[in-house]
């Protein structure tokens, strides 16, 4: 078998919170509140398409255990937590959720919200979700701007702020529990559901845990010539790479992981070459990498006078 660089197309939400970025970029600008584009996905709840295919249908998914999609805001995430795989396995019969963010756009005064305030207890929060207190004023507040990078750890509490628009890498699980919803009403004029029970068995009180050392917050991921190790999990590592033109980027066999990679397009143009295969990704577009048997290295050329790309894999 030969190499192959598969160019995807996304599935996309709509969400409560969504906004209209996502719909200016992917062709659907009446959008009013598409919220996710699942790029890199075979979850059974999205799974991205090649050519027309179901991408589950033309790989192995058991070698594509992260998902990787574009989310926008127009107003908060609700508050809430994924669990570990310990407790995912063992209550839901899925893998659980560890995931990470990089800020791509981000609205004035926009920020997130990540982990307990120091001297949050358990006791304390519980106390505030029954007397339905304002739970974003017990949790730590970030500021955000364009590269800036965290990881979101299973059993943290957390929310995205509203005009906030991202990238996600994540363990390729649907489970959220939500704990809190801002007091806010689904399409219907119903309180959205919540599931405070589960939420309160998985989140992680613990100080050092809620900490910035927890979250790996950087600055600035993306620079001129720069290529950056962001991530390395046991499900998903995460790479971005700032390429000029008359660069070329080698992608070599990862054969330790198992996993395949895929490579998304954050500014700019790039092509990518994997034996006789070549596609072009423009901005916000994504790709998988099938490894042909001579495991030949991919290469990566920029189209542009610069391009940003972010390698999974």
């Amino acid at each position: 078998m030969e190499s192959k660089v598969l160019k995807l197309t996304p599935v996309l939400f709509e969400r409560i919170w969504g906004g209209r970025r996502l719909g200016q970029l992917k062709g659907m600008p009446n959008a009013l509140s598409l919220g996710e584009s699942w790029e890199v996905s075979v979850h059974p709840e999205g799974v991205s398409q090649v050519r027309g295919q179901a991408l589950s249908s033309v790989i192995d998914g058991r070698h594509l255990p992260y998902l990787v999609k574009f989310i926008d805001t127009e107003s908060n995430l609700s508050v809430q937590v994924h669990p570990d795989n310990e407790f995912a396995q063992e209550h839901e019969g899925t893998s659980g959720k560890t995931e990470c963010w990089i800020i791509l756009e981000a609205g004035h005064g926009a920020g997130i919200y990540l982990g307990v305030k120091d001297g949050v207890t358990r006791q304390r929060f519980h106390r505030a979700l029954l007397e339905r207190e304002d739970i974003s004023l017990l949790l730590n507040y970030y500021p955000v701007g364009v590269g800036d990078f965290f990881l979101v750890p299973a059993g943290m509490l957390h929310a995205i702020g509203a005009k906030v628009f991202l990238l996600e890498i994540q363990q390729s699980s649907g489970i959220t529990y939500r704990a809190w919803d801002w007091n806010r009403f689904d399409q219907n004029g119903h309180p959205r559901k919540l599931h405070q029970d589960k939420a309160m068995q998985v989140i992680n009180f613990d100080k050092e845990f809620n900490g910035q050392s927890a979250i790996s917050y950087q600055r600035n991921v993306f620079g001129e010539k720069w290529i950056k190790r962001l991530v390395e999990h046991p499900d998903f590592s995460v790479d971005s790479h700032t390429l000029v033109q008359g660069e070329e980027l080698s992608l070599e066999s990862n054969e330790t992981s198992g996993r395949y990679s895929s490579i998304l397009c954050l500014s700019g143009q790039v092509t990518i070459q994997g034996g006789a295969c070549n596609e072009c990704l423009a901005t916000f577009e994504s790709s998988l990498l099938i490894r042909g048997r001579s495991h030949p290295p991919f290469r990566i050329k920029p189209l542009s006078s610069t391009a940003t790309i972010v390698v999974v894999y």
